[in-house]
Order: structure tokens, then sequence, then C-alpha cells
């Protein structure tokens, strides 16, 4: 029998292969921190710092778990502002993390990461060591858990599971 690879996707923020032992699901209030860490610094500091790398991946995925908050409607706009946004949202910069920011969605983002890869800015939120979370049966009461919190995404923990284990057919 083929053994699982386990987890399925690379960290969030280094995109390395993360190793059973090493690795952490990760919700926070990331644009908070993000908010924190702005009475300090500038938006122009913070994006050539050595946070950088997490904060562009931090966007990167804010603006796909809350796609529905985050990605305006073609109705809405004209078509060359629709392709111009488009460009721009491929990119995690300055742009997008002022509309994070601006917006502040009210549920947390889920990452998947190696334990060194939050920076310690980040702090408080709430973590799940990969070896806690490595069966289809944990994964189910995780998710059991998780649900009843005020600030679960579910979106965000959809794309986590699917990172985990793959897509599985039913």
């Amino acid at each position: 029998m083929v053994e699982m690879q386990f987890p399925k996707a690379p960290c969030y923020v280094c995109r390395q292969p993360i190793e059973l032992k090493g690795g952490i699901i990760y919700c926070n209030d990331f644009a908070g921190n993000i908010c924190d860490l702005l009475e300090y610094v500038n938006i122009k500091e913070l994006l050539s710092s050595e946070n950088s790398t997490f904060v562009n991946q931090v966007t990167k995925a804010y603006f796909k778990q809350f796609e529905d908050v985050f990605r305006t409607r073609r109705t809405e706009e004209t078509d060359q502002d629709f392709i111009r946004n488009a460009l721009i949202d491929n990119g995690a910069h300055k742009y997008r993390l002022e509309k994070i920011l601006k917006t502040r969605p009210d549920k947390w983002l889920a990452l998947l990461s190696h334990h060194n890869c939050i920076p310690t800015f980040s702090t408080g939120g709430y973590h799940i060591d990969l070896d806690r979370i490595n069966t289809h049966e944990k994964a189910l009461a995780w998710t059991m858990q998780l649900n009843d919190k005020k600030w679960f995404n579910a979106r965000g923990w959809n794309f986590i599971l699917e990172d985990l284990f793959g897509r599985i057919p039913v």
C-alpha cells in the first residue's frame, strides 16, 4: 500500500514542504495584527521588511478565503476596470493590503504553515499542530469543535482540509 503524503500542500508562507512535526494550522485575525504593526511602520516599510513574504502570502490567502468580500463583480464596473483590477489582484502588494485593512473580515484567516514561518508580531490566534489533525477522523472532530467558534471561517477551513488531505470524492 502506498502511504499518503501529508500534508498535500506546502507551507502557505514559504511554499516549502511541511513535515508532520513542524507544521501547524494557524487561525488568527492577521489583518488586526498587521494593523497593530502599522502603528510602528508604514505599509511601504512593512512590504520591504523581513516580514514582507509573510504579509504578501497572508494577503493572497485573504483574497482566496474571502473571495466574496474582496472581489468586485463584473457588473459593477467597466470591462477595462475589471481587467485592471484582475491584474492588480494577481500579485499581493500595497493595493490589496490596504483593501484588506479597510474591509477587515469578521472571521479569521486560516493558514497552513511551518511553526517558524509565523512572525512574532502575530499574537493571539488559535493553532493546531499537524500531528493532532493527521487523519480524517481527527479532521472531522476539529471541524465540529471549530464550527462553534464565532471567528470560524468555513471557506478557509475547507481550503485547509483540501490542502491537508487532497480532494476526496464522495
